[in-house]
This record gives structure tokens, C-alpha cells and sequence, in this order.
């Protein structure tokens, strides 16, 4: 299965092992250090990725109770480590025209996860999901044009998110969008039954990215199967939905997440189908800022 939650309590056990073992070896070095001053010296005959794992595992024992005072960007400045930022290398927009190059040639392909990344970017682009939630979306009819979608959200720890799922209604949808969203459910289903998700998902990135390259589609940050959620983001962004219907409709217990990491309005495009989402889902967001997004497209209806 691919990953549901960030940290999960198998991870906080592993966690809690390596902050006390850390702690212990401190004790016994009884070298009248600080632990940070230790710490930072047993880094240098460490790997940068182990590093962060140990400083992910003190922080989370600080968080619970335990009194260490260690900085992160004091080890990572005195160790030469650049603090990742994976996100800041990926494309937050995914602009039709590219997209559509590239479902129509992936589509073209016999390879199965070839069809399948295909349809999830265009599913992604329309539902806004995450990697880690595409084998977890449920279709429901409702009427004619109207289907309401059930997401797993896959960040429920922390608070991070509404709940265990999330819903979102579309209305206008057209029978080629319709025909895309079930071709993406069936192939992920076919998908799913040979591998784990997490395989599946590294499959579809690779094929991606192949095909990026073989299109010899330019830019300075790379389109990655996230480039979608972020189009989603704009598009809402665009079309002027409020911050908390945005951040329902995205899996976020915060109005902040998608107005600052997400994809911006002026890359947003406009459509005819019109989302709504869950309000008991909406009433549950933590309220920063009750403003729309800037309107880009006023006679659009907004489902609200």
C-alpha cells in the first residue's frame, strides 16, 4: 500500500528508539558538550539522508515532552546539507496544452501504466488528489452530469486534514471527462491487482517523465504527477472559490496550505464544470482569512 499518513505509529516507535539511543550514546560520551554540540560533530561521519532522519526523530521526541534543544538549521549549516525542498523543483501548473500533449501521446502507448498515467492526469487535474490517494477514489451517481467523488485523504495526522476522507460534487460533467475518470478508476484497479500502489505510482512518475523528455517539453522545474493537484489549486484559485472550499475540496484543515504553497490564480484556467464541497467538511477547516480568491473569471458560477 502506498503510504496513508505522513507518521504513522510504526514510524513514532522508530522515532522514539533512535532519539533515545541518541541521548544515551550523549550520556555515556560524557564529553561536557552540549547535546547539539555533539550531536553535530557525530553528523560529520553520517549521511546527509540518516542526518535527517535523526534530527526528524529528536525533533518529534521535543514535541512530546522531552526538553532537547537542538536547531535544525545550525546542524544543517555546520554539516553543509541544504535543507530539502523537492517541492521547489517541481512545476506548479500544468498548462492544458502540455497536458493534453501528453495524455494523447502516453494514451497512444500499449504499456498499461503508460494509459494509466494518461488518465491521471487528467483525473488529478479535475478531482485534485494526491499521489498516495489514487487508489482510494470512490464514484457515486447522482444525477445526470452530477457525480459526487469520496477521497481518502492520505495526511490525517497532526491535524493536517478534515478527516478520514473528503468529498467533493461535480456538476457539468461532460461524458469525456466522465469516460476519463472511469478509464483512470478501471486502470488503477488493473494496476493495483498486480502491485502495491506505492509501485504503481513509481512506475507512473517514471513514464512521465519519460515522456516529458521525448516530447521535449521545456522549463526549468520538472512536470510531475503533483503538477495536476497544484493545477487544481489554481483553477480553483481562478475561478474565485472561497479559501475554505478550496482547502475542503483539497484535503486541508487549514485556509493557509493552498493559498501558499499551491499553484497561483494567474496560472488557474476556467471550466464548465462546477465543484462543490462537502459543508460539513467546510465547517470543519480552521478559519484564517474568509476571503475568495481573486476573481479571474466573475461569470463563472462557483457552486458555492
Amino acid at each position: 500500500m502506498f503510504p496513508r499518513q505522513t507518521r504513522t505509529d510504526a514510524t513514532e516507535t522508530e522515532y522514539r528508539k533512535i532519539a533515545e539511543r541518541i541521548i544515551r550514546d550523549f550520556e555515556c560520551s560524557a564529553c561536557g558538550e552540549t547535546l547539539e554540540a555533539w550531536f553535530s560533530q557525530q553528523c560529520k561521519e553520517l549521511r546527509s539522508s540518516t542526518i535527517r532522519k535523526y534530527l526528524a526523530a529528536l525533533n518529534f521526541y521535543n514535541e512530546n515532552g522531552k526538553k532537547i534543544k537542538i536547531r535544525n538549521e545550525l546542524i544543517y549549516k555546520k554539516n553543509k546539507l541544504i535543507k530539502p525542498r523537492t517541492s521547489a523543483k517541481k512545476r506548479k501548473s500544468l498548462p492544458e496544452s502540455i497536458r493534453l500533449e501528453l495524455e494523447d501521446s502516453l494514451w497512444n502507448s500499449t504499456c498499461l501504466f503508460s494509459k494509466l498515467t494518461s488518465r491521471w492526469l487528467h483525473t488529478a487535474t479535475l478531482l485534485g488528489f494526491r499521489p498516495g490517494e489514487g487508489d482510494s477514489i470512490e464514484i457515486i451517481f447522482v444525477s445526470t452530469g452530477v457525480y459526487k467523488f469520496i477521497i481518502r485523504n492520505s495526511k490525517t495526522t497532526n491535524g493536517r486534514s478534515t478527516g478520514e476522507c473528503r468529498t467533493i460534487t461535480l456538476y457539468n460533467l461532460g461524458d469525456m471527462d466522465l469516460k476519463k475518470i472511469l478509464e483512470f478508476l478501471e486502470l488503477s484497479k488493473i494496476a493495483r491487482a498486480r502491485l502495491t500502489w506505492c509501485e504503481v505510482y513509481r512506475r507512473c512518475r517514471g513514464r512521465l517523465s519519460k515522456q516529458v523528455r521525448a516530447l521535449k517539453i521545456k522549463g526549468e522545474k520538472s512536470i510531475t504527477l503533483y503538477s495536476a493537484r497544484h493545477q487544481f489549486a489554481a483553477d480553483l484559485k481562478f475561478r474565485g472559490y472561497s479559501k475554505v472550499e478550496a482547502a475542503a475540496a483539497m484535503g486541508h484543515s487549514s485556509d493557509r496550505t493552498a493559498g501558499t504553497h499551491y499553484g497561483r490564480a494567474r496560472v488557474g484556467q476556467s471550466r464548465t464544470i462546477v465543484l462543490k464541497a462537502d459543508q460539513a467538511e467546510c465547517k470543519k477547516v480552521r478559519v484564517h482569512d474568509d476571503r475568495v480568491f481573486s476573481l479571474r473569471s466573475r461569470g463563472m458560477s462557483m457552486g458555492m
